[in-house]
């Protein structure tokens, strides 16, 4: 029989898949149906009328230390950064039309578990500010993500709302619930850990290492048999 931690894991593993079929795969009302941001709803955007949606937006110049890559100026610094091939370290310094203009000179790469990489950032970012993290604790309004088209007043979503607002509800539930948020719905290799396609093998091994005590005997040597 599996023991109660093993359990709680195997049920947020389904509740993400639950959760993808609920909200990634149905249409979503536009926009355009809100009343007021910070009203009805809470806009992740750094024009946001909302403190907490400004702080939770990519482009927002907050800077935060992630646990393997070091410091970035904002969540979008590390999003060019994670996903170009070049891994130009002046691109942790930049922000808004600087970090856009050098950003298409870069070589994209696809990043195997790209979007839990992100929100694991995001989540990282939060805890570096208490005063923010509480704010999300304690907030209710439903979230969102869209910019304004200044000519015709028109509300748009980037293409990559739908997996950054399911895991940023990730986010906001584990903080409410005082546990470590769960990006298993998010994962392109759904037995795999985060970060196992972008850190070198001695990270892995380290990583495997700090996490000896959650991890049952028999993962914990497939781990390290895949990264000899």
């Amino acid at each position: 029989m599996k023991n109660s931690t093993s359990l709680a894991e195997e049920l947020r593993k389904i509740k993400g898949k639950l959760v993808v079929s609920k909200h990634m795969n149905k249409p979503v009302a536009s926009p355009m149906n809100w009343k007021g941001d910070g009203i009805d709803h809470i806009n992740i955007w750094e024009h946001s009328n909302d403190p907490l949606g400004k702080f939770l937006a990519n482009g927002s110049k907050t800077v935060f230390d992630h646990k393997y890559f070091g410091t970035f100026r904002s969540v979008e610094s590390f999003w060019k950064w994670i996903q170009s091939e070049e891994r130009d370290d002046r691109i942790r310094h930049m922000s808004d039309t600087r970090l856009r203009r050098f950003s298409k000179s870069l070589k994209v790469l696809r990043i195997v578990n790209f979007k839990a990489i992100i929100m694991d950032a995001l989540y990282q970012k939060i805890n570096t500010y208490p005063e923010y993290k509480k704010l999300l604790k304690e907030s209710e309004l439903p979230l969102d993500l869209y910019y304004l088209n200044q000519r015709s007043g028109v509300k748009i979503r980037p293409t990559f709302f739908n997996w950054f607002i399911l895991g940023l509800e990730e986010i906001r539930e584990s903080i409410k619930e005082d546990r470590e948020p769960v990006f298993t719905m998010l994962l392109d290799r759904k037995n795999s850990g985060i970060y196992d396609f972008v850190l070198n093998k001695s990270e892995i091994k380290d990583e495997v290492v700090a996490v000896l005590d959650d991890v049952q005997t028999g993962k914990l040597i497939s781990i390290l048999e895949d990264v000899k």
